[in-house]
């Protein structure tokens, strides 16, 4: 089960590297979603949109992403 303020860290990891990468557009998007999950109480959810921003951003192979899906 995911917490709130697991799915608010990732969250926050994803609007540090938004604007970074070449696929901003889909990152911001991403975030957008999961501001609304996060609205929701959907927790899960918002992780996980908030990931797939961080992998549109730097990549998945980034040291913050890797954590985030360990």
């Amino acid at each position: 089960m995911i917490t709130r303020e697991q799915a608010l860290h990732a969250f926050h990891l994803g609007l540090k590297h938004l604007g970074q990468g070449k696929m901003v557009e889909s990152a911001r998007l991403c975030l957008e979603d999961a501001a609304i999950l996060l609205s929701l109480s959907r927790w899960e959810d918002a992780r996980e949109r908030s990931i797939t921003s961080i992998a549109y951003s730097v990549g998945f192979l980034h040291a913050d992403y890797q954590r985030l899906v360990r």
